[in-house]
C-alpha cells in the first residue's frame, strides 16, 4: 500500500492508482503538494510503501493466572531474565491473562496483531465500552 510523498512511485495497477488519486483529491491534495514541501522538514514526506499483511516472528505466548491488573507480566530485559510468575493468594479471585512476545517488521502495528488474536474490535466505541465495563 503506498504511503504518498514526494518520492512515491505510484503502483502500476490502474485501479489502485485511481483509488490513491481519488483519496488525495477528496482531501484537496495532489502529488505536487508533497513536492512543494520538500524544504519544510516539519511538513515534508518522502513516501514509501507499507506491507498490507505482516507475519510476526519469534512468537511466544502463555496463559497465566493472575489477580492484580497492575502486576508486571513482562520484563524489559527479557533476554537476561525470565518473565515474572504472579503470586497467587488462594483467598482472592483468580483471572487469566494471555502473555505474548513477538517481533514485527518496521511500520507494523502490535495493536493490530493483538486485535486479530483476541478478535476484539479496535474501534473507539468498542474500546470505550470495554473501559467503562471494567471501571
Amino acid at each position: 500500500m503506498p504511503i504518498v510523498g514526494y518520492e512515491t512511485r505510484m503502483p502500476g495497477n490502474a485501479a489502485l492508482q485511481n483509488i490513491v488519486f481519488h483519496l488525495l483529491a477528496k482531501d484537496g491534495v495532489s502529488l505536487d503538494h508533497f513536492q512543494s514541501l520538500t524544504n519544510v522538514s516539519a511538513a515534508s514526506a518522502t513516501g514509501g510503501y507499507r506491507k498490507i499483511v505482516a507475519i510476526p516472528e519469534q512468537v511466544q505466548y502463555d496463559i497465566i493466572k493472575m489477580q492484580s491488573e497492575n502486576e508486571d507480566l513482562l520484563v524489559p530485559d527479557y533476554l537476561e531474565r525470565p518473565d515474572p510468575t504472579p503470586v497467587i493468594d488462594p483467598a482472592l479471585k483468580v483471572t487469566k491473562a494471555l502473555r505474548m512476545r513477538f517481533s514485527l517488521l518496521a511500520s507494523s502495528y502490535a495493536t493490530m496483531l493483538i486485535r486479530e488474536v483476541t478478535r476484539i474490535s479496535s474501534a473507539y466505541a468498542t474500546q470505550k465500552a470495554l473501559s467503562k465495563a471494567n471501571e
